[in-house]
């Protein structure tokens, strides 16, 4: 019988998502939980990534900044997943009920900003855009601003949304 590797590949492995949590629990300065998902859990799964981003959610509740890291790591992810666009509209949703740092802040601000400046707007950018509406523009506002009066009409209405403007109806 041939053995599965729930391990998942790359930077969203089990090992690879510990240890960048380990990393950021380091350079916040706080003390690491266990994010250990329920073998229950992972065995019906194509790898580590949905259970072990629950674990990630599970922290983010609590209200774990390092959690938070992970989930700006997924964000910033433009490969695809199993469930990815679920996965990346809750992490953007648990990111928004939480106090953030600065830093994640302007990491959070500079990846919507460079989504929208590429036209990349995927289904759960619409998570993103409420996001930046939720956290302030702050140093991106001029950039947000330009990109309101743009040809393409998804991109002025997510502007306008990171805005906290009315983004009137959406576009046909």
């Amino acid at each position: 019988m041939r053995e599965t590797d729930l391990d998942g590949k790359g930077q969203w492995s089990y090992s690879a998502i510990l240890a960048r949590y380990r990393n950021a629990c380091r350079n916040l300065k706080v003390h690491p939980r266990a994010i250990a998902p329920n073998a229950a859990d992972y065995m019906t799964q194509r790898g580590w990534i949905s259970p072990v981003m629950d674990e990630i959610f599970k922290g983010m509740r609590a209200g774990d900044l390092a959690c938070a890291s992970i989930a700006i790591d997924l964000i910033e992810e433009d490969s695809g997943f199993a469930f990815g666009s679920i996965m990346k509209a809750r992490a953007a949703r648990e990111l928004k009920r939480m106090s953030l740092t600065e830093d994640q802040k302007r990491r959070i601000r500079a990846r919507v900003l460079d989504m929208l400046e590429r036209r990349f707007m995927p289904q759960e950018f619409k998570y993103y855009a409420r996001l930046v509406a939720g956290i302030g523009a702050g140093d991106s506002t001029e950039g947000f601003a330009y990109l309101r009066n743009d040809d393409n009409l998804w991109v002025c209405f997510f502007a306008r949304i990171a805005l906290c403007e009315n983004p009137g109806r959406k576009p046909v």
